[in-house]
């Protein structure tokens, strides 16, 4: 059954791994546990070419963290050069 807090984005658009994040990230010690699991997911979703396009209320909601740690850790990931934003 899949997971009901998907449901914004359609799971074709996903290379879904399940819970699973790849050693590189897991072993990054720069990385804070919330960036961690978010580039993990961005990765998942990303995989085949995708875009990752939650919104940072969607993954506030998802992760129950606050707005302002979900900021906080795609402003990091940015700057680590993990991922690139956009505001479209």
């Amino acid at each position: 059954m899949p997971c009901p807090c998907h449901k914004a984005q359609n799971m074709e658009d996903r290379q879904f791994k399940g819970v699973w994040i790849p050693a590189e990230i897991w072993l990054d010690g720069e990385l804070t546990l919330t960036e961690k699991a978010l580039l993990a997911e961005i990765d998942s979703f990303s995989g085949n070419g995708k875009t990752f396009y939650k919104s940072n209320d969607t993954i506030v909601q998802e992760y129950k963290v606050s707005r302002s740690t979900v900021s906080r850790a795609i402003k990091r990931l940015a700057q680590l050069g993990y991922i690139t934003t956009s505001s479209d």
